[in-house]
Parts: C-alpha cells; structure tokens; sequence
C-alpha cells in the first residue's frame, strides 16, 4: 500500500486516481514479465531454487518451519503457565 501526504483533501480523488493507475500499470508489465520468464524457461520455480542453492532453500524452509511452530507454541505455552 503505498502513502502519500497531501495538504489537503480535495487532491485526494486525483492522488487516488494517479496511484491507482500506476498499479495498474505496474501490475501488467510484472505479469507480462512473468508470462515471458515462464514461456522462456527461465522462470524461477521451487525445484529450480532446490538445485541450484539447495543449502539455502532448506534453510529457509526449516526457518519457516520454525516460525510456524512458534506461532503456535508460544500461546499454548503462555497459556499453560
């Protein structure tokens, strides 16, 4: 979500309008992007990941892992005191 200030409010349909473009915008060029990386081959996948750092990839899913069991630890254990 972008943030901008404005000094007052009547800029805020046209401030509204002009983001709100720009995503647009921003949107079609990364799907196109990623529409040609994929027809390419050279999109980035999970396996790809897996084989080309696969110590790095394992560790970040053992961090997820591990946030996730935090998550839901913690209040179990919280609550239990």
């Amino acid at each position: 979500a972008g943030a901008i200030w404005l000094d007052d409010a009547a800029g805020h349909a046209r401030a509204r309008a002009c983001l709100d473009a720009y995503q647009r915008q921003r949107h079609a060029r990364a799907a196109a992007e990623r529409e040609a990386e994929r027809r390419a081959g050279t999109a980035e996948t999970f396996l790809g990941n897996l084989r080309a750092r696969p110590v790095q990839t394992l560790a970040v899913l053992l961090a997820m892992a591990g946030i996730v069991a935090l998550v839901l630890a913690l209040p179990w254990w919280f609550l239990s005191r």
